[in-house]
């Protein structure tokens, strides 16, 4: 088995989401002003929101602290909607997969949302969930094994941060759009409260200087 054969994930599986919080709770909170004329065609808007309602937010914390959530607006020729699941390892893509994919009802204008949440104390195996807008309340499961990573204690500091998008997007629908990554890097001690944080770097730069990382991207086809 080689190095990148040996983080890829244990498997992909579909369920169909119970009520974790009641169907109120779950999905983008859009700070919608109203309708709006959708993207030109050809074109894909992404835009930042939150899983959680401003009154749900503390106890997302509790549920699920890791999450992101984009809202996509799109009403071109595409008809199916992909979600690509992508694990890099010291700055090297490690593996790769469609996660999910559905048929798409058009115009599109919904939400992809995303919950990690660590299955041990070593932080090596992850949960992934994440919800795309033409799926309903179907969610795609994943189990994902990252590398554990090897610091000096009083030296060095393990650092995890998200990327996730912090303005409205336009891109081609003939392209993916990364919208989120969650990564893991080392610092040495003495950096402290200057430490980059996920926002604050193009992704290109946080996949270069990450021990691992797990990248989810979307995009459009025709079938």
């Amino acid at each position: 088995m080689n190095d990148r054969s040996r983080y890829a994930t244990l498997g992909t599986s579909c369920l169909v989401l119970t009520a974790m919080m009641g169907v109120t709770s779950l999905g983008c909170n859009r700070d919608d002003t109203g309708s709006r004329k959708p993207p030109p065609r050809g074109k894909v808007r992404l835009s930042p929101s939150e899983l959680f309602s401003a009154d749900m937010r503390r106890i997302g914390m509790h549920v699920a602290p890791i999450n992101a959530c984009v809202r996509i607006e799109y009403a071109g020729d595409k008809k199916v909607i992909k979600l690509r699941r992508e694990t890099w390892v010291h700055g090297v893509r490690a593996s790769e997969t469609v996660w999910s994919c559905y048929n798409l009802s058009l115009p599109l204008d919904g939400p992809v949302s995303v919950t990690l949440r660590p299955l041990n104390e070593k932080r090596t195996t992850y949960e992934l969930v994440s919800v795309l807008p033409a799926a309903g309340l179907a969610a795609d499961r994943d189990v994902i094994r990252v590398p554990e990573v090897e610091y000096t204690p009083l030296e060095e500091v393990l650092v995890s941060a998200e990327w996730k998008l912090t303005e409205e997007v336009l891109s081609p629908d003939d392209q993916e759009s990364t919208v989120w990554i969650y990564w893991t890097f080392k610092e040495p001690m003495e950096n402290g409260a200057d430490r980059p944080r996920g926002g604050q770097r193009p992704p290109e730069e946080l996949l270069a200087s990450a021990e691992w990382a797990i990248v989810l991207k979307v995009g459009f086809s025709e079938r």
